[in-house]
């Protein structure tokens, strides 16, 4: 998707290259207590891609994807997705977002960690690798939102934040 919409938003106007990383889940770090960089294959990751900008004399942009939460009987959980779940789930993502505004890697795990990653934010890896590997000074949340199936069986956040240096 990410590719696509560089293509529209590039066509015709420069050459563009692109490097996609996938990065898996750190469910291993939540269990054991521990940041992402304090894994040995993190780590290389996070210095490799830091030697690699170092070296680089293009600009480097980062575009992550990922979601926030994913909450509901369709992903396993009891509670129906009423009111007061989406509130205290929207609370949640907030809480996330503002540590990924103030752009401190650990910190923004350490949000999602405390809650045991019960709702099942896929966008931690990606931004928390992001945030560690690019050290920006600040970020700004864009748009946020829920999106809740008509049926609320699921709901699924995302939002889009801007990274700076």
């Amino acid at each position: 998707m990410e590719v696509v919409f560089l293509q529209y938003l590039y066509e015709g106007k420069r050459p563009f290259r692109i490097v996609p990383l996938l990065v898996g889940s750190f469910q291993d770090c939540i269990a054991e207590g521990c940041f992402p960089g304090e894994k040995s294959d993190i780590a290389r990751m996070i210095a490799a891609l830091r030697a690699v900008e170092r070296e680089t004399p293009e600009p480097i942009c980062y575009l992550i994807s990922g979601d926030l939460a994913h909450i509901g009987p369709h992903f396993g959980d009891a509670d129906v997705l009423d009111s007061p779940v989406l509130s205290q789930s929207k609370k949640q993502d907030h809480a996330i977002l503002k540590q990924a505004e103030r752009a401190t890697a650990n910190d923004f795990f350490r949000v999602v960690a405390e809650e045991g990653d019960e709702r099942r934010i896929c966008g931690l890896s990606p931004t928390w690798t992001v945030l560690e590997a690019a050290q920006p000074s600040r970020g700004r949340t864009l748009n946020y939102a829920q999106y809740v199936q008509a049926d609320h069986t699921l709901s699924v956040s995302f939002a889009s934040v801007a990274f700076y240096r």
